[in-house]
């Protein structure tokens, strides 16, 4: 979860049908734009409100900026979670599970160590279209027979979850 907005959905859905998944809060802390999650400031609040809503939050990840030492965020992640009293962190990735495993981490996703690196097919170029034709596009696949956005770095990576 890395906004309140989902949040309330989840804790909706959750009362219709007398079910809920695990929860954990993706905390961006490198405060990267082209990344989902709460701002490292927010976290608590986010936390607090999942808490609210009776959503069972299990635990905190992230994804470390490029470039960046992962330790750090790896470090930041666990004072976040310690100071919230929870006892999940989901941070690591192939290149650096045994980092985050070091820092506590609870899971890891190593699914390029598994499965090898993910071949990108390239995309073909769109044809030219005429002055005022357009084209739709979605951003949506098939999912359990229903449309489902296709926007979750998990999903358009096809990352794998490890427990440990």
């Amino acid at each position: 979860v890395d906004r309140s907005k989902l949040a309330r959905a989840i804790a909706r859905v959750a009362d219709e049908t007398g079910a809920c998944p695990d929860i954990f809060v993706q905390v961006n802390t490198g405060d990267e734009d082209q990344k989902a999650g709460v701002s490292v400031d927010a976290a608590d609040a986010l936390i607090d409100e999942c808490r609210s809503l009776t959503l069972p939050v299990k635990g905190l990840m992230c994804i470390p900026p490029v470039g960046e030492a992962a330790s750090l965020h790896f470090a930041l992640l666990g004072k976040i979670a310690r100071r919230n009293g929870l006892a999940g962190l989901s941070m690591g990735m192939s290149g650096d599970f045994e980092e985050a495993i070091a820092q506590g981490a609870t899971h890891v996703r190593v699914g390029s160590a598994i499965f090898g690196e993910r071949r990108m097919k390239m995309a073909e170029p769109a044809p030219r279209r005429a002055k005022g034709q357009f084209q739709s596009v979605s951003n949506t696949r098939s999912y359990k027979g229903s449309a489902r956005p296709s926007t979750s770095w998990e999903a358009m990576n096809g990352a794998r979850t490890m427990r440990l």
